[in-house]
């Protein structure tokens, strides 16, 4: 059966054509036409099969998209919670800049308003501060305080 199809494609250019305008016709428009697809016999059958290959890859493409869009609010979301932690942070940063800069410059005042030249303090890192902070309420334990 293939060859003697083989054949007459080969043995009618035509042939070919009118081949091809047949699948288009009958691939194509059954998946648009409900009336086709409701039609007996072989354009019938062939436009349900088309239809549900159709609906099957439309089912498809939207289960896809669901899981994308579920990945992407998660990694969202996993963004989000980062910033966060990002802006908490900076304003522990700030707030121990602000308090050591008032701290120091309290001491310069009080220094200065008794004659003092003081050398400067040793100065407690931001992770001392940080842990300091965490275990008590920043005090006023500078002269000037």
């Amino acid at each position: 059966m293939n060859e003697s199809l083989s054949a007459l494609l080969r043995d009618y250019p035509a042939a070919s054509f009118i081949v091809g305008v047949v699948a288009l016709v009958a691939l194509v428009l059954p998946s648009v036409s409900k009336s086709m697809r409701e039609a007996g016999g072989l354009i019938g059958t062939a436009a349900r099969k088309v239809h549900e290959w159709r609906e099957r890859a439309i089912a498809e493409d939207q289960q896809v998209t669901a899981r994308e869009i579920a990945d992407l609010r998660a990694e969202i979301d996993r963004l989000d919670a980062g910033i966060r932690r990002i802006e908490e942070r900076e304003t522990l940063q700030h707030a121990y800049i602000v308090e050591v800069t008032e701290r120091m410059r309290r001491i310069e005042i009080w220094a200065a308003d008794n004659g003092l030249t003081l050398p400067p303090p040793p100065f407690r890192t931001f992770t001392e501060w940080l842990t300091d902070r965490e275990t008590h309420q920043p005090g006023r334990d500078a002269p000037g305080d």
